[in-house]
């Protein structure tokens, strides 16, 4: 994918759902031995309820990034009765995103990286400024080293539903999702 391609995908937050699914799917089969259509329909359901109630407190352009929080809180609410550990349920959202998800190249997180500040901010203002997300970045010898997120949408949204465990899910992601900023390779 070029540059453009894989910061357009960046910037629209990428389709962080069909993967999750997919990755759910075979996860409920082959860990819990449940048929998981039924369960996906319910979490899928759910979630538009929730993204329902709850559209009207962010602004249109963060519509997406509250439609993949509310699917995380469906999915954990509708998994609760089958696994009762929140942390083998984010055990298994997690390996359900990451075996299928494709994360940005090394090349194009160096890109990133050696953006001038003001395209930086454009790109950080798109992708983890909306609803209110404060950020600030690190720097070293003139690159940036990580973003440094001061008020985040995934905490409060989180916190709001009495799962501030699932916070932690999207630490982790944006984790794994920046981990090359910081590289020197």
């Amino acid at each position: 994918m070029s540059f453009k391609g894989e910061l357009g995908y960046l910037v629209s937050g990428a389709d962080l759902k069909g993967p999750f699914f997919k990755g759910l799917k075979k996860h409920i089969a082959k860990d819990l031995f449940i048929e998981p259509g039924q369960i996906i329909t319910q979490i899928k359901n759910d979630a538009k309820i929730l993204l329902t109630q709850d559209k009207k407190a962010v602004d249109p352009e963060s519509t997406s990034y509250l439609e993949w929080a509310a699917i995380l809180v469906a999915c954990d609410d509708v998994l609760l009765p089958i696994v009762s550990s929140n942390e083998d349920r984010y055990k298994l959202m997690q390996k359900s995103l990451y075996e299928e998800f494709k994360f940005p190249s090394n090349t194009f997180m160096k890109k990133v990286q050696s953006c001038s500040d003001e395209k930086l901010k454009d790109i950080a203002n798109k992708t983890i400024k909306p609803y209110g997300n404060k950020f600030t970045t690190a720097k070293s010898e003139g690159k940036i080293k990580s973003f440094i997120v001061n008020k985040c949408l995934y905490h409060e949204y989180f916190n709001a539903k009495h799962k501030p465990y699932l916070t932690k899910f999207m630490c982790d992601l944006e984790s794994k999702w920046y981990s090359d900023l910081g590289r020197d390779n």
